[in-house]
């Protein structure tokens, strides 16, 4: 009886336990980059890379710059970043945009198909500088011009602009920033017109020096008309009007680079050149002359070009006219502003040559205005024709 319920019991075990058999899982092993951390010389810009190890993950998806865009990747060329064999690349334009300044730094989040990975960017510098390294400044303003101090290992260092003289006066250094107000730039003696440049040194104690460039800019002189016209032997003067805008003064009036000072006359704008000049310049028609106008701003000069026109003479239009025998009416013809302020001297009837008959002025003939009017009731039976002498 003992052996039969132990052979029951063994049975009833091996039923219960039976076999239980569990295939093994594989742990996943996030990916890694060696080195996480990196530097970006601003004084020797270059590539950063990176080496992944992939564990688990077999792909390199994408890469953000953590609280700005996707970069852009480039299997066939540089753009922001490239992966060949598990090197990643970030490429020094992406890193030239994306850090400006001694202390910037840029992390950014390498996304794969299995788990992810931060590489961290920081921007140094060997040397001090500024940025930017130029600025314009509106000639003759008060406008001042300004640049962002890059300390570097400078930091803290006393910072003189030279050939400026004074800090606080000549230029000023609030915190990161240098400003050199217009009035320095205007009183400094650098700069004689628009379009000049200098090029300032900034030392950074006996640490180092950057150098910043000030342009003068500015609306350059104008003049209406730029060309006119002279009729030769008349006693006319030539005018034209100044717009100055960046410069402040007409310095002088020059010929073929000799300047003709006491034959023009300046008027606020107005600039008069004198009928004399002219008379003793144009001689004959179709003669031009050019008229270079210097400003103190320097760089920009007008020119003012002259032509000599002929002589204007009197005359009438039309030159012909018909009339209706016995009709009484009257003939009229304009005559042209040079006729009228010559005044009409007399007028002969030509039409039959061999006797020249002069027409009596207010019984044949009247001027109103600019108009001759020859009276339809002079008396001749023929169709007449005229002409005014003057």
């Amino acid at each position: 009886m003992k052996k039969i319920f132990a052979i029951l019991l063994s049975l009833s075990l091996v039923i219960s336990l039976g076999v239980l058999t569990v295939a093994p899982v594989a742990a996943v092993t996030q990916p890694s980059i060696s080195p996480a951390s990196a530097v970006y010389d601003l004084d020797a810009p270059a590539q950063v890379s990176t080496t992944i190890t992939w564990g688990s993950a077999t792909d390199l998806e994408e890469i953000y710059e953590i609280g700005g865009d996707v970069l852009d990747e480039a299997p066939g060329g540089e753009e922001d970043w490239i992966e060949y064999d598990g090197l990643v690349v970030i490429a020094s334009t992406y890193l030239a945009e994306a850090l400006t300044y001694n202390g910037d730094s840029v992390t950014l989040l390498f996304v794969f198909d299995v788990g992810v990975a931060t590489l961290t960017i920081a921007a140094t510098k060997s040397s001090p500088a500024v940025s930017p390294t130029s600025d314009t400044w509106v000639y003759g303003s008060d406008d001042g011009v300004s640049t962002n101090i890059l300390w570097g290992p400078c930091e803290g260092a006393t910072v003189t602009v030279e050939p400026l003289e004074t800090m606080g006066k000549d230029y000023y250094v609030y915190g990161d920033l240098l400003v050199i107000p217009g009035d320095s730039l205007d009183t400094s003696g650098l700069f004689e017109g628009v379009g000049d440049y200098y090029t300032f040194a900034v030392y950074f104690g006996t640490c180092g020096v950057a150098f910043f460039t000030v342009v003068a800019t500015g609306d350059a002189p104008t003049i209406s008309p730029a060309s006119a016209t002279w009729q030769v032997g008349s006693t006319d003067v030539v005018t034209t009007t100044i717009t100055f805008n960046s410069a402040d003064s007409l310095t002088g009036v020059k010929e073929s680079g000799v300047s003709i000072a006491g034959q023009y006359t300046l008027f606020d704008t107005l600039l008069v050149i004198h009928d004399d000049y002219l008379d003793n310049k144009l001689d004959s028609e179709g003669d031009t002359l050019a008229l270079v106008l210097e400003f103190d701003s320097g760089l920009y000069n007008c020119i003012l070009t002259i032509t000599a026109v002929g002589a204007d003479v009197p005359a009438i239009s039309p030159a012909s006219a018909t009339y209706c025998v016995g009709s009484g009416d009257n003939v009229t013809t304009a005559i042209n502003t040079i006729g009228v302020d010559a005044g009409i001297a007399s007028i002969v009837d030509v039409t039959g040559l061999a006797v020249a008959e002069t027409l009596d002025l207010s019984e044949d003939y009247w001027v109103d205005g600019n108009t001759l009017i020859i009276a339809g009731d002079t008396g001749y039976t023929n169709d007449v024709t005229c002409a005014a002498q003057v």
